[in-house]
């Protein structure tokens, strides 16, 4: 919208439709095919988004683009419906944010910390809380993250295992599932590994709890952190209304189903509740 109409209102209507022939028009199975990738009962054209005065309702839409295609034998549906409007803070996005600032306070102080000992030369850490706030030290974790040194644990022919060849020849292997057995490799080769070591140092005992425990503690505090940015952020980072989309397959999911997540079984039900 080039001018904004001052009988509009103070907020417009942001609609998905979707156009589509009629069963009768297009036959049972065409039709049926379409509709069961779109989910409604009809083979879907093409969709349109809309921006609408607020005085107006989708129902107001769906008629008007029912009489304009009526005579095509085409059939609208509204797909979605969002308003310009700012919503007020859930309790949930309240508890996300506050978690998202306490740890980059936490961040921020360890940077600031492990700086200030940098440059006053000191280098050894006197008690806990300092072994706590550097371990969070951009500058200390940057350091690692970044190096290229290579430990004497290192095993070096696994590195070209996770590379991408540039021969198009190669593009079958990288365009397929047989990628994703590359991680499944490497997982599996890794932990066989370092059991092994912990073994031989335990003189052949093994904690099988602490070992889930210890995983479990890796894994799922950044995998916590991503799926709540995803269910209070994702819907608030864009509008419009394809942005249905985006709510639709990310954001609900997570809304519904993130502690199935947490608690990895996500894998034992259906794929469209992942």
């Amino acid at each position: 919208m080039a001018r904004k109409d001052k009988t509009e209102g103070a907020q417009r209507h942001q609609i998905l439709t979707t156009v589509g022939q009629r069963w009768a028009t297009v036959g049972p199975l065409s039709a049926g095919a379409a509709a069961a990738a779109s989910g409604f009962g009809q083979a879907s054209l093409f969709e349109i988004g809309l921006c609408i005065p607020s005085t107006c309702s989708s129902s107001d839409l769906r008629a008007s683009l029912d009489e304009t295609v009526k005579n095509y034998s085409l059939v609208s549906n509204i797909l979605s419906c969002d308003d310009a409007s700012h919503k007020a803070l859930s309790p949930a996005e309240i508890g996300v944010t506050i978690m998202f600032v306490i740890i980059g306070l936490y961040l921020f102080a360890g940077t600031a910390l492990d700086s200030y000992q940098r440059m006053s030369g000191k280098k050894e850490l006197q008690g806990n809380i300092e072994k706590i706030l550097i371990a969070g030290s951009f500058l200390t974790n940057g350091e690692k993250i970044l190096s290229t040194k290579t430990g004497k644990d290192n095993i070096g022919c696994l590195n070209g295992i996770r590379s991408v060849m540039k021969d198009w020849k190669f593009t079958a292997i990288s365009n397929a599932v047989v990628s994703v057995d590359t991680f499944f490799l490497l997982s599996g080769l890794l932990v066989a590994y370092l059991l092994l070591k912990e073994l031989e140092r335990n003189k052949g005992r093994f904690n099988i709890f602490r070992f889930y425990f210890h995983r479990y503690l890796r894994l799922t505090p950044v995998l916590a952190l991503l799926i709540g940015f995803t269910t209070v952020y994702m819907s608030r980072l864009g509008s419009g209304p394809y942005y249905f989309y985006v709510n639709q397959f990310m954001t609900k999911p997570c809304e519904d189903y993130w502690w199935r997540n947490l608690l990895y079984i996500n894998n034992f039900f259906k794929q469209e509740e992942m």
